[in-house]
């Protein structure tokens, strides 16, 4: 999605647990900030709690 001067983009990232061998995935936001043609700004926001929920730091979801 684009407004302006910036560009919101969601993607999923995936992996794998290195202590459990299955593999992990987990949606990320992106917003970029741009000016003069140039990227200036840049926001990761990764979702974190469904990471730690996949490799079991944190019990399930209800």
């Amino acid at each position: 999605m684009e407004a302006g001067d910036t560009v919101w983009a969601r993607s999923k990232a995936t992996g794998v647990d290195p202590r459990s061998g299955k593999p992990v995935a987990i949606d990320v936001m992106d917003i970029c900030r741009f000016a003069d043609g140039k990227l200036v700004e840049r926001w990761g926001v990764p979702d974190r709690f469904a990471l730690l929920h996949q490799v079991g730091a944190l019990p399930p979801r209800k």
